[in-house]
């Protein structure tokens, strides 16, 4: 088996499908884009069982053509039977980007028999017993060209956080520091959500992160993988401010790239934002571009 018969079925940050397209990676959604009347068909559909290959993404037509398919687990799991199904055959390998918290599809809810589970977060690799894979980033993005305007920026989902990113901001504050902090409500996907901040695009992240010197990473309680924010910091050339303590055994750790929150004292804060960047070597940024990810899924043990 080799990457280049790979495909990936994907469906969490929308901006980054086109990224995996321009690297040549095939990349679908578990199901078609289709307009609003035509999801109460396949709702419908999909409900009493009937015609499902009729929603099917692309993947669906070169399914015999192809080794493998990793599915990201934000799909549904029933993706997993579907592709068995049509190719009993192919190596199917559910990719965990997150933590595996009480919500989400569990690894024992998986087939073995069906289908590879793997993760980034080396915890959850080992209390699971799943494969690990590095996360990864795309060296194709880039930051469009803006003024800066703040020092720190933080986007991101409440999770229980709000509190300590409440006080880290103020501490900020007090330092003389330009804060833009954006949390979302964990509610944010209810119906009735109604606050002013709502979930925005990675296209508007992109802008904010452009406008500002530093990324606040702020990862939550037990999580030992790394977030998506080290590997922008590395490719796009921003500092990082992060309470991941272990981060000081990555490879690409530089003490005047990243400030670890509980081992750098606050008070150096300030001489930190507005020291230069030091570019991350290549050979080690491109460890976590997405295509060495890729090929990492078919190095054998």
């Amino acid at each position: 088996m080799n990457r280049h018969k790979a495909i990936i079925i994907y469906n969490s940050v929308p901006y980054f499908k086109s990224k995996f397209l321009q690297k040549g990676i095939p990349t679908f959604n578990t199901y078609k884009e289709l307009p609003l009347y035509l999801k109460v068909f396949r709702k419908i559909s999909l409900k009493v069982d009937l015609f499902k290959t009729l929603w099917y993404d692309g993947w669906k037509n070169i399914i015999n053509e192809i080794d493998t398919v990793i599915i990201f687990s934000t799909n549904p799991l029933e993706t997993v039977d579907a592709i068995h199904t049509l190719n009993p055959n192919v190596r199917i390998i559910f990719w965990y980007w997150n933590p595996i918290l009480e919500k989400g599809i569990k690894p024992m809810d998986i087939s073995d028999e069906k289908c590879e589970k793997w993760s980034f977060d080396e915890k959850d690799c080992e209390k699971f017993r799943l494969k690990r894979n590095t996360s990864f980033y795309f060296d194709n993005i880039k930051l469009p060209v803006q003024s800066i305007h703040h020092d720190v920026v933080f986007v991101g989902v409440d999770k229980g956080r709000r509190n300590d990113l409440n006080i880290l901001e103020r501490h900020l504050v007090e330092k003389g520091l330009k804060t833009n902090f954006y949390i979302v409500d964990d509610s944010w996907n209810s119906k009735r959500y109604t606050d002013v901040y709502k979930p925005i695009s990675y296209e508007e992240y992109l802008i904010l992160v452009a406008r500002s010197k530093a990324i606040l990473d702020f990862v939550q309680r037990g999580q030992s993988g790394l977030t998506l924010r080290p590997f922008e910091s590395m490719f796009l050339n921003k500092k990082l401010i992060t309470n991941d303590v272990e981060i000081v055994n990555q490879d690409f750790y530089n003490p005047n790239n990243i400030f670890v929150i509980g081992l750098n004292s606050m008070d150096k804060i300030n001489e930190f934002i507005n020291s230069p960047f030091i570019r991350v070597p290549e050979s080690i940024k491109q460890k976590y571009d997405v295509k060495k990810w890729l090929d990492r899924f078919f190095i054998e043990d």
